[in-house]
């Protein structure tokens, strides 16, 4: 499994909603970015431990 490929599907998804009028266009990323201009939405960070035991029978995902 690619958590970037993950990732990249929950910020597409997000961009298909449609705001109220007036207001500015929904910016989204699948990475925290340094700044953002709000409405803006981004996938927080994921931290995965692989190989915790052999031939990776135990991996978390914190």
């Amino acid at each position: 499994m690619q958590i970037s490929l993950i990732r990249d599907a929950i910020a597409d998804a997000a961009r298909a909603v449609v705001l109220p009028a007036g207001t500015a266009k929904l910016t989204s990323t699948g990475y925290t970015p340094d700044a953002i201009t709000p409405p803006c939405f981004f996938v927080a960070e994921v931290e995965v431990t692989y190989d915790k035991a052999f031939g990776r029978g135990l991996s978390a995902a914190n």
